[in-house]
């Protein structure tokens, strides 16, 4: 689009300024919530677990990246890698055994690539790669939606502290007793993680 006055570019670009700055002065620095720091100074309220699967979802391991656990990426895409080329090889074979045994069915007096087996065999064949081959596709799909759900509880789990400060305190306390309606003594025990 090309504008034949320069002053109508001014007035698009100050109306854009105009609308642009309430927007910009929404929120002061003194407003903003507090937020607790975690591993690495990466603020609580940046990492949200929807970024973390959704991230995983489009790309396998790119949520586990986000989460910096950068060792589970190599296990997503060994799993992946490793039923992908079992649906590979068990399509190719279940091709083979299937277009014999329907050229067979065709011609029963040739043998085309398979002189070794007979059109029991191949039909026996066939059901057996074709068992195997959904069963890796269904796999390949579990490992990818493992990988989503790693990326998210990992996403959810980014704030846990882990830290090596275990405490155990005893303490006194009053403890209200429902029976005499009045506080009584006691010792409580609390196990803090």
């Amino acid at each position: 689009m090309i504008f034949k006055k320069p002053s109508a570019l001014l007035l698009i670009a100050m109306a854009f300024l105009l609308f642009l700055s309430p927007a910009l002065s929404q929120r002061k620095k003194d407003s903003l919530p507090p937020t607790k720091m975690v591993r690495d100074s990466v603020p609580v309220s940046q990492h949200p677990p929807r970024k973390a699967t959704i991230m995983s979802a489009c790309l396998p391991g790119l949520g586990q990246a986000y989460n910096r656990k950068y060792w589970k990426i190599p296990v997503v895409y060994a799993g992946l890698g490793t039923f992908g080329y079992f649906a590979f090889y068990t399509n190719s074979q279940y091709k083979g055994y299937k277009d014999e045994y329907i050229f067979r069915t065709n011609n029963p007096a040739l043998v085309n690539n398979y002189p070794g087996y007979s059109t029991d065999q191949l039909k026996s064949n066939v059901d057996f790669y074709r068992r195997y081959r959904d069963l890796s596709v269904i796999l390949i799909a579990a490992v990818y939606t493992l990988n989503i759900v790693d990326a998210n509880v990992d996403a959810h789990l980014f704030t846990f502290d882990v830290s090596n400060d275990l405490s155990l305190n005893w303490s006194p306390s009053l403890q209200f007793n429902t029976f005499t309606c009045r506080n009584t003594t006691g010792l409580s025990f609390t196990l803090k993680f």
